[in-house]
């Protein structure tokens, strides 16, 4: 049974006005999932939803 190991946020600031924000994935059998979900200047509301969701 693959299980999830780890979920972590990355942010890129790209320019004065720009943040990517993705989202890495980890399971037991070694893949990873990346996802972007940016929302420029809401990277910590982003983070703080991410720890919330994370136990489920």
């Amino acid at each position: 049974m693959i299980t999830l190991e780890s979920i972590q946020s990355h942010v890129f600031h790209v320019s004065n006005k720009t943040n990517w924000w993705f989202v890495v994935v980890a399971d037991s059998s070694g893949a990873l999932g990346w996802g972007e979900g940016s929302l420029n200047g809401w990277e910590p509301v982003l983070d703080a939803h991410l720890e919330h969701m994370k136990p489920q």
